[in-house]
Parts: structure tokens; sequence; C-alpha cells
């Protein structure tokens, strides 16, 4: 029995199913490539470099590329090699990496401080 024009209003053909979920697909593919195409921007190194020279007054010594920053190696007019990271994504100074051994400690109180 063939349908009726009512019939086919109220169920959906397979064909437009079908339709419809390479439609779908098709818009989260196009979303997700504009946010990768956006993420893969990045700071040029020479970018990068001015900024650091901003920062710290200078000679430039060695840039690296790490995978979300720029490390910029300088030499301060004090002579001591300093280490810049910029953010590759905002081209902006990032603070610095403490490094633990460079924390102060807290002295615990013994009874020899007490006394003084």
């Amino acid at each position: 029995m063939p349908y009726s024009t009512d019939d086919e209003i109220r169920r959906p053909s397979h064909l437009s199913v079908g339709l419809f979920s390479v439609w779908i697909s098709l818009l989260l593919s196009a979303n997700s490539f504009a946010q990768s195409n956006q993420s893969n921007k990045s700071v040029e190194p020479q970018k990068a470099i001015a900024t650091a020279k901003k920062s710290v007054k200078g000679k430039v010594l060695k840039i690296d590329r790490q995978k979300e920053h720029y490390r910029v190696k300088m030499l301060n007019p004090q002579g001591r090699v300093v280490s810049v990271r910029i953010n590759r994504q905002s081209g902006k100074v990032m603070p610095p990496k403490v490094n633990p051994a460079d924390k102060p400690v807290k002295q615990a109180k013994t009874a020899n401080n007490d006394k003084e």
C-alpha cells in the first residue's frame, strides 16, 4: 500500500535523515578546523626576540622553541645569562620559572633561636 501525503509528513525518509547527519558532520568538522587553525597561529621568533629585548636589556645569545613558549637566552649588562620566556600564542613575557632550590627555606625554631 503506497504512503499517503500524511504519512510522508510524519515519517522522515532515510534519505533526509542521512542528509541531515552529513550536514551536521560538515558543520562540526568546519568548526574544529577553524579552532585548530586559530591554535596554530603563533608569534614569529623575531617578534619574540623583540619582546624579550624590551623586557631585559642586553644581547640575545640564543632562542629555543618550546611547546608553548620561546625561551630567549640573553646576556644582561652585568654579564649574567638571563632566560626570558615568551608565550607563543600571545607574544607576552611569561613569569620566570622558579627553581625549587632557589626558594627561601624557612628556618625551624630551635632552642638556640629562642635565646637570641
